[in-house]
C-alpha cells in the first residue's frame, strides 16, 4: 500500500499532458509528417487546420483542465533545442561561439545561426560515433571584409581546441575530417586576408554582399592582384604574341633589330579591373622572352614587331604591376629583362599550388 502522505509533500515535477484536435484526416497526416521532418533534420514547421489546443495536469492519477485554445491562428512544431557556449580566445582576439544543440534521427546536432557571417553546422551520431562537418561563409551578412576574416580565424581555433594526435583507431576518421576542414578553413582565412591587404592597398572598401557570388576568375584576380601589388611577385604568363604595336626598349643585348634574331623586349600596359564593385586601374610592365623576330615595321617612334618562337625555347612574358604609370615606367629602367625575378618567374596557379602544400603541411 502506497504511502498517500508521503505524495501529498512530495517535490515531484508534475506532469502535463496537451490535446490537440484536428479539422480533418488531412490535417492530422499534414502533423505526423511535420513531426517525422523534425526527427529527421531539425526544421520548424507550421502546421495547418488545428481547431483547438487543450493542456492538462495529471497528478496522482487525476488529470485537470489548465487551459484551452479555440482560436489557433498559428501551430509550429520544432525540436527541443538548448543553447550551448563555446568559448575561444588567441593572441589577438576572443569570442564566445553560441550553438543550438538538439536531436534529430541522425544523431545530436551543434549548429551556429544560419544568419551568422560562417555559420557551422555538427552532427555527432551515437551509433556510428562519427561527425559530420559542414560550414559556409555568408559574405552578405557580413559588415566588411576585416569581419569575415576575424569569423573564419575564431572557427580556426575552435577547432584546434578539439584537435589531436593521440587518437585510437575508431576516432581517427574523425580526426582526419578536422584536420581536412582545418585546412579548408585556413586557405579561406588567408585568402580573405589577402582580399583585406588589396583593399588597404589600392584604398578601396569591396562589397562583401558582391563577394558571394564570387566566380573562379574573381578569385584568381585576387591571387593574381595580391602577388603583382602587395608582394611585388613577378608573374609568368605562358602566352604566344603576333605582334605589339607599343614603343619598345630594345634590351642593351639587342642593339638593332634584326629578322630571326632572339629579342628581349619590355612593354607597358593599363588593364583595369572591377573587382567585389569596385573599379581600379593597374600600370604593369611587361617583359618577353624567347621572342623570334618573324618582321618589323618602323612608323615613327613606333616599332611594329611580328613575333614567333621555337619548341625549345617556347615564348613567355613575365610582368609586374604598380598603381601608378610613373612607378611602371621607373620599373622599365631597371633592365628587368636581365632579372632572374623574372626570367625564373612562374605562374599565379604555380604560386596557389606552392601555397597550398605550405598549408597541407602545416596542418599534419
Amino acid at each position: 500500500m502506497s504511502n498517500k502522505l508521503k505524495d501529498i509533500f512530495s517535490n515531484k515535477d508534475e506532469t502535463y499532458e496537451s490535446k490537440l484536435k484536428f479539422k480533418d484526416n488531412d490535417a492530422y497526416r499534414n502533423f505526423l509528417a511535420a513531426l517525422d521532418t523534425v526527427e529527421k533534420d531539425g526544421s520548424t514547421i507550421a502546421v495547418e487546420g488545428i481547431e483547438s489546443i487543450s493542456l492538462f495536469l495529471q497528478d496522482h492519477g487525476i488529470k485537470f483542465p489548465m487551459e484551452q485554445a479555440t482560436n489557433v491562428s498559428k501551430f509550429m512544431v520544432g525540436p527541443s533545442i538548448e543553447q550551448v557556449e563555446f568559448p575561444v580566445s588567441w593572441d589577438s582576439g576572443d569570442k564566445v561561439f553560441k550553438f543550438k544543440r538538439y536531436r534529430i534521427t541522425e544523431g545530436t546536432v551543434l549548429e551556429t545561426s544560419k544568419n551568422n557571417v560562417v555559420y557551422l553546422k555538427l552532427i555527432f551520431s551515437q551509433s556510428t560515433e562519427k561527425i559530420k562537418m559542414t560550414y559556409k561563409i555568408n559574405y552578405q551578412h557580413a559588415k566588411n571584409v576585416e569581419e569575415i576574416a576575424f569569423e573564419l580565424k575564431a572557427l580556426i581555433y575552435l577547432f584546434k581546441k578539439f584537435r589531436t594526435t593521440d587518437v585510437s583507431d575508431n576516432e581517427y576518421d574523425d580526426v582526419k575530417k578536422i584536420k581536412k576542414l582545418l585546412l579548408s578553413l585556413k586557405y579561406a582565412e588567408e585568402f580573405i586576408e589577402r582580399v583585406l591587404s588589396l583593399e588597404n592597398k589600392i584604398g578601396v572598401s569591396f562589397e562583401t554582399k558582391k563577394m558571394e557570388t564570387m566566380t573562379a576568375d574573381d578569385q584568381t584576380d585576387v591571387e593574381e592582384l595580391y602577388l603583382l601589388l602587395c608582394e611585388k611577385t613577378p608573374l609568368r604568363l605562358n602566352a604566344k604574341f603576333e605582334t605589339t604595336n607599343a614603343k619598345l626598349e630594345v634590351s642593351d643585348i639587342q642593339k638593332e633589330i634584326q629578322i630571326g634574331a632572339k629579342i628581349a623586349a619590355v612593354f607597358h600596359r593599363e588593364v583595369t579591373y572591377n573587382l567585389f564593385g569596385q573599379e581600379f586601374t593597374i600600370y604593369s610592365i611587361n617583359a618577353l622572352f624567347n621572342a623570334i623576330i618573324k618582321d618589323y615595321k618602323n612608323d615613327g617612334d613606333i616599332t611594329h614587331i611580328y613575333y614567333g618562337d621555337t619548341d625549345i625555347e617556347p615564348m613567355y612574358m613575365s610582368y609586374l604591376a604598380f598603381l601608378s604609370e610613373d612607378e611602371a615606367k621607373l620599373e622599365s629602367r631597371k633592365k628587368i629583362c636581365n632579372s632572374p625575378k623574372y626570367i625564373n618567374a612562374i605562374t599565379t596557379p604555380e604560386h596557389i599550388e606552392k601555397r597550398l602544400k605550405a598549408l597541407q603541411k602545416s596542418t599534419q
